[in-house]
């Protein structure tokens, strides 16, 4: 029988850990969260770390060379004195390893653990420093030089690829009216993204997935950012975009999603000034990234159900997509940077 995807075991990942790496101790394992990729905690007496096991997809940006391209930058991020999770050498002196599921061989890596707390979304003090750390993480990867393939987070990622993919999914629901309003969209954010320059100063590896949940903050005002899976070359506007499409998503009333923003903004700006075209172009970002999202929710059927995806949610997307191109952010967000003192 044919297996999309499976849902390994903690016990059986923890004894895969237990002989891949040299851990002394017995290791335990607890699975923490399901998503794109499975987590598990692993642990002995003294230590812990979290091991991720990739899922198997056979698509452009998951290769097994594009995740040991993650691997190099987390490493190149922490000699730089960034704080980051990072992968654990492997017995065999790797970084990366494979193990046999059901549906196929899938990666795995075990990474250091992220000490610290997640912060609260509207945490005004936390979100400057986020801000600033995020900064920091953008200018450590300037650097940053491998001849290992990673695929690009632009606009093919971002739009194209997900066009496609909604197209066919709203012809089969017979839903014209709002694929033509969506390909409106879509050209609309297509265009912003083809004028966007992409020099050494403004595009390099992002996180990719700053939505606010993939970093702690230490006691002692330190950020850890972790998850990474989503990294890629880009331009470093995106992730604080994608952190603002996190609080659009949300729901968050637009006066606390502006004031969020500029307090991030501010944060990140003290360390390195974004240009004015960046700041312009957020919010085509937070547009861009929910068309990445709408891609990835297509993709995920065959393990998650047709029913996700089925007619109310396109009609839901185009309706807060409008929403939010009409009401954009950038204005007020510039008007508080501008401003003498904190927003």
């Amino acid at each position: 029988m044919k297996v999309v995807r499976s849902l390994l075991s903690a016990e059986e990942v923890a004894a895969i850990v237990q002989q891949a790496y040299p851990l002394e101790q017995h290791v335990q394992g607890q699975l923490m969260a399901v998503g794109d990729n499975d987590t598990y905690l692993m642990q002995t007496a003294g230590w812990r770390g979290m091991c991720r096991v990739y899922s198997l997809r056979l698509q452009a940006g998951f290769s097994h060379e594009e995740r040991q391209c993650e691997m190099a930058w987390l490493l190149h991020l922490a000699g730089r004195g960034i704080h980051v999770s990072t992968p654990l050498t492997r017995q065999d002196g790797g970084l990366l390893g494979k193990l046999e599921a059901p549906e196929g061989p899938r990666d795995f890596a075990l990474f250091t653990w992220a000490e610290g707390k997640q912060d609260e979304l509207l945490n005004s003090e936390g979100m400057e420093l986020y801000g600033q750390k995020l900064a920091e993480l953008h200018l450590a990867s300037q650097s940053f030089q491998t001849s290992l393939p990673r695929m690009a987070i632009d606009r093919q990622r971002l739009v194209d690829i997900p066009m496609e993919r909604i197209t066919n999914r709203l012809r089969e629901l017979r839903m014209e009216p709002e694929l033509s309003q969506l390909m409106r969209l879509a050209e609309s954010i297509q265009r912003r993204l083809d004028s966007l320059p992409r020099n050494s100063a403004s595009y390099g590896f992002i996180h990719g997935d700053c939505n606010g949940e993939n970093h702690h903050r230490t006691p002692d005002d330190q950020v850890v950012f972790f998850d990474m899976d989503l990294c890629g070359p880009g331009w470093f506007a995106y992730d604080p975009a994608v952190f603002l499409w996190t609080l659009r998503r949300a729901a968050v009333p637009l006066p606390d999603i502006v004031k969020t923003g500029a307090r991030l903004l501010a944060g990140y700006q003290r360390t390195r000034p974004l240009e004015p075209w960046e700041l312009e172009a957020l919010d085509d970002m937070v547009l861009a990234r929910h068309f990445w999202v709408m891609g990835e929710h297509i993709v995920d059927i065959p393990s998650l159900g047709v029913l996700r995806v089925g007619p109310e949610y396109w009609r839901l997307a185009v309706t807060r997509l409008l929403d939010w191109q009409q009401k954009p952010l950038v204005p007020s967000i510039r008007e508080l940077l501008s401003q003498k003192g904190s927003p």
